[in-house]
């Protein structure tokens, strides 16, 4: 009977572990980068380093009630998460998203500088001439002014500018082929 208590009280210990804040004393929330591939032993070692206390009861923790499926990302923590809802969060993939804003009226230059610096985008454009972006997006032909549609776009981490570019100009391209299979017969206009 000692043993199946134990076990009884362990286990309930650890559950209680679960739902109590990994963080209690974090002042601003923090972000968690959690590359492809991390093993819960090495997630547990990145959470010591944001300041998560006993990550080895972490670690059993997540072993006996977690999910093995990890999903990389960057994952906001905050003081009132608890290592039940880190682990939901990871299984689910529930990242940060951030946001690219195209503002209609922009010039190209405009956009572009907007991209350029925005710091959660890994740049591969900085410094290639729209000419060059243009070539990169298949279009090679097209000047580059108009053919982005101004919008919101979410975005995840380890999103590169050249990917936002191509969701941008993609946009356009498929509202203008749609808006022209619905345009007035009669109108002048030889293609979009």
């Amino acid at each position: 009977a000692l043993v199946p208590t134990s076990i009884l009280v362990i286990v309930g210990s650890l559950w209680l572990y679960g739902s109590q804040p990994l963080l209690p004393n974090l002042q601003d929330k923090q972000v968690i980068a959690v590359p492809k591939g991390i093993t819960l032993k090495g997630l547990s070692r990145s959470l010591a380093q944001h300041g998560v206390t006993f990550p080895n009861l972490f670690y059993v923790y997540a072993r006996i009630f977690g999910s093995a499926n990890i999903q990389a990302g960057e994952y906001a923590l905050d003081h009132r998460m608890s290592a039940q809802e880190l682990l939901n969060r990871l299984a689910r993939g529930k990242v940060i998203t951030y946001r690219l804003t195209i503002v209609e009226g922009w010039t190209f230059a405009q956009m572009k500088a907007h991209i350029d610096a925005d710091p959660h985008l890994i740049h591969l454009t900085k410094h290639m001439s729209p000419k060059q972006i243009m070539v990169e997006l298949g279009a090679p032909h097209l000047n580059p002014e108009g053919y982005f549609l101004p919008t919101t776009y979410p975005y995840n981490a380890n999103t590169t500018d050249l990917a936002m570019y191509r969701r941008a100009f993609n946009s356009m391209t498929h509202l203008l082929s749609d808006m022209w299979r619905t345009k007035d017969e009669g109108l002048p206009l030889k293609n979009p």
